[in-house]
């Protein structure tokens, strides 16, 4: 369910037009960083989640940027757990 919260969460930061990181979805969420990055990890590792590094504000370190990766994994868990679509209604 965490990796639900996860998804939703960077859903959340792209539609107020701010860019999802790690640090971001952490904030937003109440997760701690640590944890936002092992289940990140793992998204990433499914081929659910992509990452691409960016700068940062300070110009200092570096983040990446989260993003849904189009496959039908999460067009899956998009309609059957999100949505919580009926059989019948699924594509």
């Amino acid at each position: 369910m965490l990796y639900i919260g996860i998804l939703t969460t960077i859903a959340a930061l792209k539609n107020q037009g701010k860019t999802p990181t790690m640090q971001s979805v952490a904030e937003l969420s109440g997760l701690g960083y640590p944890n936002v990055t092992r289940y990140c990890k793992t998204l990433f590792d499914v081929g659910i989640l992509e990452k691409t590094p960016i700068n940062t504000p300070s110009g200092k370190g570096y983040a990446y940027e989260l993003s849904f990766a189009k496959t039908p994994e999460l067009y899956d868990i998009v309609l059957n757990h999100i949505l919580d679509t009926p059989p019948g209604k699924r594509r």
